[in-house]
């Protein structure tokens, strides 16, 4: 089994993982790191490949720019190149997303991948696996970790105003991907029932097919305290090595290092509550005579050049201190390595017989409590979210009510006065951590999972997003395309049909090395009213609406998102119609010819007609679009990137075909941009005066033909067979 496992955002890399540098990179890169290294280990997994997005930042290592890192024969990690090439937060992703499907689909036609099945791993891979379930005909389970209605709802409830939630967070494009990646996938894994819970907020819940899996902890990594303390023989000489370190990195705070530590281990963002930690700590003279506290918030340079969330939340955490006079109390270590330190850090607290705190508002599952008790800490963790189930399946401490601080001190103090109850937790938590939660269990059953969704889905989804099989196929192996215009080219009543059986027979016949395509400023409707009437075989694609919109197959139509993105640049519907409704001879056609991204005129005086009055009208708007001219009566505004040509072409680059090889084929002025590329092109006989500004052009082919029996002339010219 081939396994593609997508996660966009954050820094992917075999080792040296750097966990707390921003908010993107925390547990799930852990997560993810994790399950793709431990299902590369199973029999039944041949392959899996872990894509990510490709960064080229001076800032960051150079290894994020490789676009293959080899892990292991059965693992590797492939880089994507999307949007700019600097290192970008996941919220700022969203516009490159369809960049990263197109690229991913010219790498896995380059290097002929093949997968069984696509994992995706929070909502922007939600929906880059939707996507690519549909080009690649592979079914794929979804997880997102967080959701975003729910950050939504707690920001708001928060004080930020709606409008800054939805600028700052791209909230609405990540909910609808979240929505749509729930609709499509063969099942959503969650690690907690808590997390469920959360996605019945959501319009398409009913679909869902929920797999309950809890992430593992590496028991290689997060091992016992005691194994130190014993010399045991697989304690590596690095590992004693970062144990000293940061027991010298945290004493450097404190006045009395040795009493026990309340150890704290997450990302500086509002939801994990290290204010609300600072708060009851430094409010309560017990909690102070009986424990330090010590916070790893990630890694910091320079709190000034941060992120403005995470700075605003360090900033109170240093305010706070200095309210609570918390000087030799609290260690605040500025960096660590994430991979070998935080290990450490673990075993050290429970050396020191210390508690580790999860105090979040709220939290899906909470890996670091699991991490934290695999190395022997009991934890003291809020109750809403996961970290509550691991405390109930494993005894090892309280879960306490985030907005009630003193639930938190209470326990904390039971463990800190008791020490039977402290070594009760302490072995509580080393010993069902190893029975519970281990990444060759969570492999386990969700192999099982996927395993089953093939057998009973023939391999290709029991929600049948693969309803476009044949075409995709198509696309995958094609190395050209023949794109034609319908009325007066393809079909031509004038001549007859002159042509038409013969050239049918020829798209029915068609090798599997290219891909029919039609484009047309019909929309979808009426391009299947005509191709049927006409029985014409099926198109594989569709350049419809002059260029404004790309589907894939005649019936059950998929849409290509990308198309729609990339040409909605600068792109102002209202705004084109405002300024061109006083032209007195411009009239709207009806609404069946319009669309987002087509504004279709009638011309009532074609000798009024003035192209400088249209460009006039449009003002600074006339560089964001398209003016077509055609028949002498048609004017479509279009976005500046949308033309039945810069279709064509974008086709090209997303299905790796090679223009040079391909034929375009029309006959009036809306085709006229299909034959200012490097591709050939059929101009039939009966064509439109606005063509022949093309003659001179090499490539061009002027027929003696009209119509269809023109295109097969020109497919005798050209040798395309």
């Amino acid at each position: 089994m081939n396994l593609l496992l997508i996660n966009v955002h954050g820094l992917i890399r075999e080792k040296d993982w750097e966990i707390g540098r921003d908010a993107d990179n925390g547990g799930q890169i852990v997560y993810v790191m994790e399950l793709a290294k431990k299902l590369s280990q199973q029999s039944s997994v041949k392959k899996v490949v872990l894509l990510t997005r490709r960064i080229d930042d001076p800032d960051y290592d150079d290894i994020y720019k490789k676009e293959l890192e080899v892990i292991s024969p059965k693992l590797e990690i492939r880089r994507v190149a999307a949007g700019p090439r600097k290192y970008l937060l996941k919220e700022q992703l969203w516009p490159h997303l369809d960049d990263f499907v197109t690229n991913t689909l010219k790498l896995v036609k380059k290097e002929k991948l093949k997968f069984d099945f696509v994992y995706g791993h929070y909502a922007d891979a939600g929906y880059l696996s939707t996507q690519l379930s549909i080009y690649l005909n592979t079914p794929f389970a979804f997880a997102g970790h967080s959701l975003g209605r729910a950050k939504k709802d707690n920001l708001i409830a928060g004080g930020m105003p709606a409008d800054e939630v939805e600028k700052r967070y791209h909230i609405t494009r990540r909910i609808e991907a979240e929505e749509t990646a729930i609709a499509n996938a063969e099942f959503v894994v969650t690690s907690t029932n808590f997390e469920i819970g959360f996605w019945e907020n959501y319009r398409n819940h009913a679909l869902v097919e929920f797999s309950i899996i809890p992430p593992g902890s590496n028991l290689e990594r997060f091992y016992p305290y005691l194994d130190i303390s014993l010399d045991l023989p697989h304690v590596k000489i690095e590992e004693k090595m970062a144990q000293q370190r940061i027991k010298e990195k945290v004493e450097q705070f404190l006045a009395n290092p040795e009493k026990p530590m309340i150890l704290v281990v997450c990302r500086p963002t509002q939801t994990k509550n290290l204010e609300g930690v600072l708060k009851l700590y430094g409010t309560s003279k017990e909690l102070q005579a009986l424990a330090n506290l010590v916070i790893f918030p990630g890694v910091r340079e320079d709190i000034e050049t941060m992120a403005p969330a995470e700075k605003e939340v360090l900033t109170k955490i240093l305010l706070l201190m200095d309210k609570y006079n918390l000087y030799g109390k609290l260690a605040i270590p500025k960096k660590h390595e994430a991979e070998i330190d935080i290990p450490a850090a673990y075993r050290y607290c429970a050396q020191m017989k210390g508690v580790f705190v999860n105090a979040a508002l709220m939290e899906n599952f909470g890996l670091t409590a699991l991490e934290a008790s695999a190395s022997g800490c009991p934890v003291v963790v809020t109750n809403a979210g996961g970290p509550a189930e691991i405390v109930e399946n494993c005894r090892n401490g309280f879960a306490c009510d985030p907005l009630e601080p003193q639930s938190f001190v209470r326990a904390l103090r039971k463990l800190f006065v008791n020490d039977e109850l402290w070594q009760l937790c302490s072995e509580n938590s080393m010993k069902n951590v190893r029975e519970k939660y281990t990444w060759s269990q969570h492999t386990k059953v969700l192999l099982e999972r996927i395993q089953e969704n093939l057998q009973l889905s023939t391999g290709f989804g029991r929600k049948n997003m693969q309803r476009r099989r044949g075409i995709f196929e198509r696309l995958a192996a094609a190395e050209r395309m023949f794109v034609t215009d319908i009325d007066g080219t393809l079909i031509d009543p004038d001549s007859e049909f002159k042509g038409l059986a013969e050239l049918k027979k020829r798209l029915e016949n068609r090798k599997d090395d290219w891909v029919f395509a039609v484009a047309t400023g019909r929309n979808l409707e009426l391009i299947r009213e005509v191709l049927k009437e006409h029985d014409i075989p099926e198109p594989d694609v569709i350049i419809s609406s002059v260029g404004s919109q790309i589907y894939y197959g005649l019936d059950n139509s998929i849409v290509d998102s990308g198309w729609s993105e990339y040409i909605n640049y600068r792109f102002n519907r209202e705004e084109i119609l405002r300024s061109l409704e006083q032209i007195p001879y411009l009239k709207l056609q009806a609404k069946s010819n319009q669309n987002p991204h087509k504004i279709s005129f009638n011309c009532t005086d074609a000798k009024a007609f003035d192209i400088e009055e249209i460009e006039n009208a449009l003002g600074r708007r006339r560089n964001n679009v398209n003016i077509i001219w055609s028949c002498g009566s048609f004017l479509d505004i279009l976005p500046r990137r949308a033309s039945k040509g810069r279709a064509m072409r974008y086709l090209a680059f997303k299905w790796n075909l090679f223009l040079n090889k391909s034929v375009a084929a029309g006959d009036t002025g809306n085709d006229l941009d299909l034959f200012s590329g490097s591709n050939k092109g059929i101009i039939v006989s009966n064509h439109s005066p606005e063509l022949k500004v093309v003659r001179r052009r090499r490539k061009v082919f002027f027929a003696t033909e009209p119509g269809a029996a023109g295109v097969l002339e020109g497919f005798e010219h050209f040798n395309f067979k």
